[in-house]
């Protein structure tokens, strides 16, 4: 018997998404809310592709019947569960160690999924989604496309969230973000235009696979607590932007030390010391441009490169690191004050200095300016 195209195409998404689904578990952080927000839209688009096919079975009356009837409403009503999964783990990444922000906009996708699985259980009742003539013969019902409306107004949603929240997003990160909704969509739209034609989970299927090749992978490079790149990462790069520079451009890096780092720890718990390393990385993120990069250097230090920086530029970036310390202490309720320690230089190719001797160099600067008291 030949199978139909859908068919094999729910088939591959399915195999691909137990594959990786079995691949996260086998590294997931047990308090990694990130990671389990990732796999709960796997296991849920599962679901999907297991309720898609369900719903192509036929047989008049008995238990087919029903089993069918109940499947196609099910799968209509779980439909944007994927996308309150997607949108807790875009919280996530852009607030880490930051829960109110980071399921601000989830509750009102909670919200929008519940209205929508009423909806499409009540139709089994009242045909407002779908319908079975007397000859169990599957037809669009007068509000067919309500759903997918809801899903494109949650995807509009959730990408204005991510464009909202730029200045926060890890250059890496950013083709990743906005292009996860491209394929679900297009998907989605030439199945709601082309009667037959079973297309949608799949292409979720492929944006969760770009998100497992280029975030999920790239976590080795990554500071899981704080999202800043690791140490790694940073002398590598540190080694690379050396061997580049050239009398018309270097680079510049600066060293932070979060000041009174052991006394957040120690009367306020450790909980309270990790969100206090995840403020400075946000603050220090919505400083500094596109191109350049924040690492964690150990402990509660930090380091950023700036690309392409020159004294002028080097000073600004300071300057407005500073700025945005004041304000972020002046405008949140948190039960400590932030404080940094800074030491910053522009790399001079003619020292030449191997990276070690360069993060020495900023290192002595920035406890040369802790030492004095700044």
């Amino acid at each position: 018997m030949d199978m139909p195209g859908w068919f094999y195409c729910d088939l591959y998404s399915f195999f691909l998404l137990v594959f990786i689904l079995v691949n996260v578990f086998k590294n997931i952080e047990t308090d990694d809310r990130q990671q389990r927000a990732y796999i709960r839209m796997l296991q849920s688009t599962i679901l999907l592709l297991v309720l898609d096919v369900f719903t192509k079975f036929s047989g008049k009356g008995g238990f087919v019947h029903y089993f069918v009837l109940w499947s196609n409403a099910f799968s209509f009503a779980l439909g944007p569960l994927p996308l309150v999964f997607w949108m807790r783990y875009v919280g996530c990444a852009l607030f880490p160690g930051n829960e109110e922000k980071a399921d601000r906009w989830v509750h009102l996708f909670l919200g929008a999924f519940f209205a929508n699985a009423a909806l499409s259980l009540l139709s089994i009742a009242f045909g407002w989604v779908f319908y079975f003539d007397g000859s169990f013969v599957f037809h669009r019902g007068p509000i067919f496309f309500a759903p997918t409306l809801l899903m494109i107004v949650m995807v509009m949603l959730a990408e204005g969230f991510i464009i909202a929240n730029h200045a926060r997003i890890e250059p890496r990160h950013i083709f990743t973000l906005h292009f996860f909704f491209v394929p679900p969509l297009v998907c989605g739209v030439m199945q709601a235009l082309n009667y037959g034609s079973f297309l949608s989970h799949s292409g979720l299927s492929f944006s969760e696979l770009i998100v497992f090749v280029h975030i999920q992978n790239g976590n080795m490079n990554i500071d899981y607590l704080t999202g800043a790149f690791n140490r790694r990462k940073l002398d590598r790069q540190m080694r690379e932007r050396i061997r580049a520079s050239s009398a018309v451009r270097t680079f510049a890096a600066i060293l932070i030390d979060l000041d009174n780092f052991k006394l957040i720890n120690d009367r306020l718990g450790h909980n309270v010391g990790d969100l206090a390393l995840a403020d400075t990385v946000a603050i220090l993120r919505e400083s500094i441009r596109t191109n350049d990069m924040i690492a964690r250097y150990g402990g509660d230090e930090f380091c950023v490169v700036l690309d392409g920086a020159n004294v002028a530029e080097l000073d600004t970036i300071v300057k407005r690191i500073g700025e945005r310390l004041a304000r972020f202490n002046a405008e949140n309720d948190r039960p400590y004050v932030l404080s940094f320690s800074m030491g910053c230089r522009v790399y001079d190719p003619a020292s030449g200095k191997t990276a070690l001797e360069f993060q020495k160099e900023i290192d002595d600067l920035m406890y040369k300016q802790k030492r004095g008291g700044r």
